[in-house]
């Protein structure tokens, strides 16, 4: 076990777990291994892993394994603070960017574009348990790309 320093803490969003700890080799590698890649980031700028509401049970349980003092709150605010690029459940906006919001670069061709947009809409269409806003939002940006795809052209 690692030792626990003052500033390793769970901290609650509405979306999931923002997890701040020293580095710890074994934590890291525990945390790859028991929770896909999906639900979970890591944040350089912050030196923080976040881990999404469906997987916050497995971050706890793992954090406290490996730095049993780990204190753990909630942010009770309605904008957690996140990294630069926001991904919270209902809200992918990332600072209104619409290639952001379907994780791919401003010199995606078209094609990139086309097969994240059916990606994304396959894992959060509502039909298949998606969320509704999440989808909303995909629709809005793969539009606003794909019209200044087409002025351009």
């Amino acid at each position: 076990m690692a030792n626990t320093r003052a500033s390793t803490q769970g901290i609650y969003t509405q979306d999931g777990i923002i997890l701040v700890f020293p580095y710890s080799a074994s934590m890291v590698e525990a945390l790859k291994d028991r929770i896909p890649y999906r639900f979970r980031e890591w944040r350089p700028e912050t030196k923080t892993w976040w881990v999404a509401r469906k997987h916050q049970g497995t971050a706890r349980v793992l954090l406290l394994k490996y730095f049993p003092r780990a204190e753990f709150t909630d942010f009770n605010t309605d904008d957690p603070p996140r990294s630069q690029n926001t991904r919270r459940k209902g809200q992918l906006s990332r600072q209104n960017n619409p290639y952001a919001v379907l994780h791919i670069l401003n010199t995606a061709p078209a094609s990139v574009v086309d097969a994240a947009y059916r990606a994304l809409s396959k894992a959060h269409h509502p039909d298949l348990g998606g969320d509704e806003k999440i989808m909303r939002q995909l629709n809005r940006a793969y539009a606003e790309i794909v019209s200044t795809m087409s002025q351009d052209a």
